[in-house]
This record gives structure tokens, sequence and C-alpha cells, in this order.
């Protein structure tokens, strides 16, 4: 699948980050992001293994929502309080007894990490759109990271970098996460120069 709207990237902690800004529902994003390759636009050749990003710190998360306020992201959704939000790779499976069982990284990160929303009316995740609150029924199984604050009325479910579950359904921009795989070059590099003292010292003997 094409990755149009990719129009940054960004290094952290070791690994790759795209942004695309071009929005998509939830699945799709998941699809999309691990068919990136590497060398492709803004992407480097040596990044690979790309997934929808899997956040393992609040300092991830923080370099993460950072990076997404540069970027200009104007995607939305309504059953989240209309804030703007980025897809990150946090899902729920269904059959769950509680909204906040069951959820993994579909990177499959198993970080015990989260940041969901609270406020004065509640805290994330809370299948809001179920019709019987506090139930389990599927209807909002994915997570987002609020770019501001929900909902725009009152703010006080949540604030700008905190996650937000909501309808896979929601078209939103996305961040994808890549390794990045050292070049041939800088490997040879450190090769050698684990040899030269072992060189030195059988010269030595």
């Amino acid at each position: 699948m094409p990755c149009s709207g990719v129009t940054s990237t960004f290094v952290f902690g070791g690994h790759g980050y795209a942004i695309e800004t071009q929005g998509a529902t939830w699945t799709v994003a998941d699809s999309t992001a691990s068919a990136l390759l590497g060398g492709t636009g803004l992407i480097p050749s040596s990044w690979a293994s790309p997934h929808l990003v899997s956040i393992e710190s609040g300092a991830e998360n923080t370099e993460i929502f950072n990076q997404l306020s540069l970027a200009g992201i104007s995607t939305t959704a309504n059953d989240g309080g209309g804030a703007t939000y980025a897809w990150i790779g946090f899902s729920q499976a269904g059959a769950q007894p509680t909204p906040a069982a069951g959820w993994s990284w579909s990177g499959g990160s198993t970080a015990p990490y989260t940041n969901w929303g609270s406020g004065p009316s509640g805290a994330e995740p809370d299948d809001y759109s179920s019709a019987t609150p506090g139930i389990e029924d599927g209807d909002q199984d994915f997570a987002a990271l609020g770019l501001t604050g929900w909902p725009v009325s009152t703010i006080n479910l949540g604030s700008p970098g905190q996650w937000n579950d909501i309808s896979g359904t929601n078209q939103l921009a996305y961040v994808v996460e890549f390794d990045i795989i050292p070049e041939p070059s800088a490997t040879l590099l450190v090769m050698l120069s684990s040899l030269v003292p072992l060189l030195r010292r059988k010269r030595q003997n």
C-alpha cells in the first residue's frame, strides 16, 4: 500500500520513526505501516521491521507527542470528544471483561507502560460508546495519542499527550516505528577495531 503522507522522520532511543499525516482507519494504518520499506522517500535505507509505533516509556511518549505537534496533524475523532489524534499500535482483542483488559502492541512489545487519559469526569479506556458504560462491547478497541485535550468543550477526560480508546473506523494520522540496521561499513569498522588489540597481543608474543 502506498504511504504518500510521510512528512517527517526522526530518531529516538535507537529507533526510527515516520509520521504519516494522511488519515486512515486503524486497520489500514497497521497494514500500511508494516509494508513500508527503508529507502523510500524520507525513510533511510537502514530502517527495517516497520510497525505502528509501540510506546514503551514516558520519554518516548513525550518525544512522539512533540514530533506530532510539529507535523501539523489535523485528523480528529468524533467519538473521542472531537480532539485531534494520531494512531498508535495499541489495540484490544474482543470479548474482554472490562474496557481496560486485553490490550496489546501490534509490534510485539510487552512493555507495561501506558498513558491513558484521565480527568475530573473519568479515565480512559472507557469504551464510551458502549450501551452499558463500563462494559466492554467492542465499540472502542483502538488507542490513539491525543494532540489536544478532550472533549474539546471541557477538556476533563484527557490532556494532550495522553491516550484515548476510540473506534478503529476513525481516519487518523499515525506513527510508524522502525529498527535501525547498522550500515555494513560501520559494522565492519567495529569488527576491525575489536581485532586490533588481538593482533597486537599476538605480535608481542
